[in-house]
C-alpha cells in the first residue's frame, strides 16, 4: 500500500499539471507541467486564504478535470508517443526514489536533515488539513490552547504556507501516515524540477535521450540533493521555478519584438508563484532577474521610451496583483521575520549546512567539534583563528588533504571525496580529485573568460548572477553571516550546474563523463542504512545524528488503529510531535484523564503501545 501509494500519487499530481497546462500555454509539455503546478498553488493559496473550500473538493474538482480532458484527447493527440515516453521516465525516478524509502521504512524517511524544519512544516500542514484559516486565527489569539500541535506550530500559519497547504491537500486523501506524505512531496518536488530541468535543456538539445541525460544529472546530483536531504521544503518546492525562469529568460533578445509582452508576462507569473512559495529565495534572485529584464527592455531598439517604461511599470504592477493578495505570508512575513535574519543575523547553522565543502571526513558534524567551533563563534573569533582551528580538527581526523576537496564539493561531487583512513582507496580519491581539480579549474577559467569578453544572452545573463553573488558574498563575510552565504550558494545549484557542462565559447553542452559521475551520488548516499541516515558523512543528511541512532522511529499503525484514547507522556518534544502527528492521522484522541485504553511508553529505544482492557 505505501509503494503504491508513493509511486501513483505524485504521477497523478504531474499529470494534473499538464492537464491544466496544456489547455492554459502553448508550450512543450515539460513546462505545461510546470505552468500547471504554478496555477495548483497559486489557486491553493487564494483558496485557503479567502475561502471555506475543503481541500477534498478542490482536488476531486482537479482530479476530475484531468481525468476528463484525458479521456477527451487521448486519442487526438498528435505527441501521445512522446507523452508516454516523458512520463514513463517519471514513473522510473519516482519508482526507483520509492523503493529507497520503502526499503528502509519510516527510520529512513520520518525525516532526514533538519529535524526541526520538517516537523514543522508537518505539523502546521495537519493543522491547515483540520482547520480553515479563520479557524486557525482564533486558535493564534486563544492564549490557552493545550494542544502541543497547535501551541508550537499554529503560528507558523504564514510562513511559506504554500508547502504546508499542499501538503494539507495530501492528507485530504489518505489515512496513511503524514511523514510518508512528506516524503511524496519531496518526490514531486524531484519531478517536478527534473520536468523544468528537462524543459531547459530541450532548448538546446535535439535527443530525447540527451535531453533526460542532462536533466537526471542535475536531479541526481549532489547539487540537487543537498536541498533535498536537509528537508528544506519550501526551496525544494520552488527550485522548477527557478529553471523554468532562466529557460523563459534565456529564450528572450534585445531584438525581439513579436510576443514580446506574453513572454515576459509568463516570466512574470512564474516569478510571482515562486516569490508565493519562497519569499526570501525570491528576494535572493528575482533581483538578478529584475536587472537583467531591464537591460533586455531598455536595449531593445524595437520598442519606443515610452513603450519600454509602460511594459516595465505593467509587469510589476501584474507581480503584485498576483502577490499582493498574500501580503501577510510574502512581504510582510519577509519583511519582519527573515530580512533582518538572513542578513544580520549571526547563526551558527554554517556548520551542519557548509561541513560538506571539506569533504566526507570532515569532522564538523562530530558534535564535539561542532561543540568546539560553536565556542569560538560565541567568543566572537575571528574568521581566520576559525579556519585554523576547522584545519587543525580535519588535520587531528586524518583528512589531511581536505583542502582537494573543496572546488570538487562545491561543484557536486562530494562523493568522491576523501576519507579519513589511509588506505588504497583513499589514495585513489586523492588521485582523482587532483584531475577533477584540474579539469574544475580549467572549466571555470575558460567560462569565465567568455562571459567577460562576450555579449550573447547566456554570457549577459551570467555576468549579473555572477557579479551580484560575489557583492552579496563579500557583504556576508564581512559581517560574518556565513550561514547565510551557504543558503544562497545552494540558491544556485542549477547555474552552478549549467556553469559546469556548458561550454560557453562553443555554445553546446558538453563534459557528458562528469554527468556520469554526479549521477553515482544517490548509489554512494543511499547504498548503506546507517538508522535510516545513510553514509555518515558531513553532507547534511542528518542535524542531530543521535535522533536516528538512538530512536527507533517506528510506529505499530495496526495496533493504533484498536486504541480509542491513548496516553502517553515524554520530556522530549520530539517524541511528542512524533506521536501527536501520528495519532492525528488515525483522528484518536490524546487523553489526559485516566479513562485510556492504550498507553504509548518508550522502552530500549522503542516506541510500545499497550492495550487496557
Amino acid at each position: 500500500m505505501n509503494l503504491t501509494f508513493l509511486i501513483i500519487i505524485p504521477i497523478i499530481f504531474l499529470f494534473n499539471f499538464y492537464s491544466i497546462g496544456k489547455i492554459l500555454i502553448k508550450k512543450d509539455l515539460s513546462e505545461q507541467i510546470i505552468f500547471g503546478f504554478v496555477v495548483f498553488i497559486l489557486v491553493l493559496n487564494y483558496l485557503f486564504f479567502y475561502t471555506n473550500i475543503s481541500f477534498l473538493y478542490i482536488l476531486t474538482f482537479f482530479f476530475s478535470f484531468s481525468l476528463i480532458f484525458f479521456l477527451r484527447n487521448i486519442f487526438y493527440k498528435k505527441n501521445l508517443l512522446f507523452f508516454f515516453q516523458f512520463f514513463l521516465i517519471l514513473i522510473i525516478i519516482n519508482l526507483l526514489i520509492s523503493l529507497v524509502a520503502i526499503s528502509y521504512g519510516s527510520q529512513f524517511y520520518v525525516f532526514r536533515g533538519n529535524i526541526y524544519d520538517t516537523f514543522s512544516y508537518l505539523s502546521t500542514a495537519s493543522i491547515i488539513s483540520n482547520y480553515n484559516y479563520h479557524q486557525i486565527l482564533e486558535i493564534i489569539s486563544n492564549s490557552e490552547k493545550k494542544d502541543l500541535i497547535l501551541n508550537e506550530y499554529a503560528n507558523f500559519i504564514h510562513a511559506r504556507p504554500s508547502v504546508q497547504i499542499f501538503i494539507a491537500s495530501l492528507n485530504n486523501i489518505t489515512n496513511l501516515d503524514i511523514f510518508l506524505k512528506g516524503f511524496a512531496f519531496k518526490s514531486i518536488c524531484l519531478l517536478l524540477t527534473f520536468s523544468s530541468s528537462y524543459s531547459f535543456f530541450s532548448n538546446y538539445l535535439d535527443k530525447f535521450s540527451q535531453q533526460v541525460f542532462y536533466s537526471l544529472g542535475f536531479v541526481f546530483g549532489a547539487l540537487f540533493f543537498y536541498v533535498y536531504e536537509i528537508d528544506a521544503f519550501a526551496q525544494l518546492l520552488s527550485l522548477p521555478l527557478i529553471i523554468i525562469i532562466a529557460k523563459n529568460l534565456l529564450e528572450l533578445n534585445i531584438y525581439q519584438k513579436s510576443d514580446l509582452f506574453l513572454k515576459y508576462l509568463l516570466i512574470v507569473i512564474y516569478s510571482s508563484c515562486f516569490f508565493i512559495i519562497y519569499p526570501e529565495g525570491a528576494t535572493v534572485l528575482l533581483l538578478p532577474v529584475g536587472l537583467y529584464i531591464l537591460y533586455l527592455i531598455i536595449a531593445n531598439k524595437n520598442i519606443s521610451f515610452f513603450s519600454k517604461i509602460y511594459l516595465f511599470i505593467i509587469l510589476l504592477l501584474i507581480f503584485f496583483v498576483f502577490t499582493l493578495p498574500l501580503y501577510n505570508s510574502t512581504y510582510e512575513y519577509l519583511l519582519f521575520n527573515q530580512l533582518n535574519n538572513g542578513l544580520n543575523a549571526n547563526n551558527d547553522f554554517w556548520g551542519y549546512y557548509g561541513a560538506f565543502i571539506l569533504g566526507k571526513a570532515n569532522p564538523i558534524y562530530d558534535y564535539d567539534s561542532v561543540s568546539m567551533i560553536k565556542n569560538l563563534w560565541k567568543e566572537k573569533a575571528s574568521l581566520v583563528d576559525i579556519i585554523i582551528s576547522v584545519k587543525d580538527l580535519n588535520i587531528e581526523n586524518n583528512n589531511q588533504y581536505y583542502y582537494l576537496n573543496i572546488l570538487p564539493s562545491l561543484f557536486g561531487f562530494f562523493h568522491l571525496t576523501t576519507t579519513n583512513n589511509q588506505n588504497f582507496l583513499n589514495y585513489f580519491y586523492i588521485f582523482i580529485l587532483i584531475l577533477i581539480n584540474f579539469l574544475l579549474l580549467k572549466i571555470i577559467l575558460k567560462n569565465l573568460s567568455q562571459i567577460i569578453r562576450n555579449f550573447s544572452n547566456e554570457n549577459n545573463f551570467y555576468k549579473i548572477l555572477i557579479s551580484y553573488f560575489l557583492i552579496l558574498t563579500l557583504y556576508l563575510i564581512f559581517s560574518k553571516n556565513y550561514w547565510t552565504l551557504i543558503k544562497i550558494y545552494s540558491f544556485y545549484s542549477f547555474f552552478i550546474y549549467i556553469f559546469l557542462i556548458y561550454d560557453f565559447e562553443k555554445k553546446i553542452f558538453t563534459n557528458k563523463f562528469l554527468i556520469l559521475i554526479l549521477i553515482l551520488f544517490p548509489i554512494y548516499k543511499f547504498s548503506s542504512f546507517n538508522s535510516g541516515i545513510g553514509s555518515i558523512d558531513s553532507f547534511p543528511s542528518i542535524m542531530k545524528k543521535k535522533l536516528k541512532t538512538n530512536i527507533s522511529w517506528l510506529l505499530d499503525y495496526k495496533k493504533i488503529s484498536t486504541c480509542n484514547n491513548i496516553k502517553y507522556e515524554f520530556n522530549d518534544k520530539f517524541k511528542q510531535v512524533y506521536l501527536k502527528l501520528a495519532l492525528d492521522d488515525f483522528k484518536i484522541d490524546v487523553t489526559e484523564n485516566k479513562t485510556y485504553d492504550c498507553r504509548i511508553i518508550y522502552n530500549n529505544n522503542n516506541f510500545e503501545i499497550l492495550n487496557y482492557e
